[in-house]
């Protein structure tokens, strides 16, 4: 993967309550939370259920329930070369700095995109390193379909430099032909995913886009 030039990583960067940018799905939370309950509820006396956000924990107790998951960092030095997706998925405190300082000695300049589901989050990364390259939020996407239907589309302001996107957010459509068509208009990357389906590969081919996001390494 590391001497693929056309191979980006993408990767679900997450936050600590003790300032540590780690790697982990959000997907696998719900496991780490009710374990904490568990534990709480088995010893009353004793604080250990924190709060319903895997980011309220330090990063021993999470290291130590995800035995195998890695320190960001561990990703940059692994993959010198490689080019990263970063999806920031905590909106926590001090996100931006925890996340810069963690592969600012790393060569992360010329590698690193910066996606997230808030707009906050990438405004934020983007006021300490404008020179990274920065994705498409759901706020992003909600506005161009809002603009779309109105018949405004190219009045839209689209801060981003690459239009990310999966087919679907919250059982509804994340972009439509018309958006495609207008990012492109502005002569930005357009990248599909994460897919999460054979289906939804062939679908995504149909737009002709630059790059695609898949879910697992099995389906690249």
């Amino acid at each position: 993967m590391a001497k693929k030039s056309d191979a980006i990583i993408w990767i679900d960067v997450r936050v600590s309550n003790d300032k540590v940018a780690f790697v982990l799905s959000p997907s696998h939370d719900q496991e780490f939370l009710e374990n904490r309950l568990k534990m709480q509820e088995a010893n009353p006396q004793t604080r250990i259920y924190i709060g319903g956000k895997l980011s309220e924990y330090p990063w021993e107790q999470i290291n130590e329930f995800y035995k195998t998951t890695p320190a960001l960092k561990e990703y940059y030095e692994q993959f010198p070369q490689t080019r990263f997706v970063l999806n920031l998925v905590d909106n926590a405190m001090d996100v931006h700095v925890t996340v810069v300082d963690a592969i600012s000695a790393l060569n992360p300049d010329k590698r690193t995109l910066v996606q997230s589901e808030a707009n906050v989050v990438i405004d934020s990364v983007k006021t300490l390193k404008p020179a990274w390259l920065y994705g498409t939020s759901v706020p992003d996407l909600a506005r161009m379909l809002t603009f779309d239907s109105l018949y405004i589309l190219p009045a839209i302001q689209f801060k981003g430099d690459v239009f990310i996107a999966p087919f679907r957010i919250s059982k509804r459509d994340a972009f439509n032909a018309d958006i495609i068509a207008e990012m492109r208009r502005r002569h930005k990357k357009v990248i599909l995913g994460p897919l999460k389906s054979a289906e939804e590969y062939a679908k995504a081919q149909t737009y002709s886009p630059d790059g695609y996001i898949f879910e697992s390494l099995e389906q690249f």
